[in-house]
């Protein structure tokens, strides 16, 4: 019975964990999108889908690059360069 219980607590913490690394993940990609689209007017569909399907580190190298965009093509290259990673 005692494994069992350590077993559910296991699964309940890393769940949490999970949920909370999605979290993260979604407010930094909501985020960056604000920022760009402040920069560049609306981003298109594919745009937004791409940003929000990278991971908290592709997010966090985003956010650094965004600062030295001109263009709304800097930011496809980008994003052409990360996911092709």
């Amino acid at each position: 019975m005692a494994q069992l219980s350590q077993a559910y607590l296991d699964w309940k913490r890393e769940t949490q964990e999970r949920a909370m690394q999605q979290g993260i993940e979604q407010g930094r990609s909501t985020l960056i999108t604000v920022m760009l689209e402040r920069r560049f007017g609306i981003l298109s569909a594919q745009s937004r889908d791409r940003i929000s399907r990278l991971n908290l580190d592709q997010l966090e190298a985003l956010a650094i690059a965004l600062l030295d965009f001109s263009t709304i093509e800097n930011l496809e290259a980008w994003l052409s360069h990360a996911i092709a990673l």
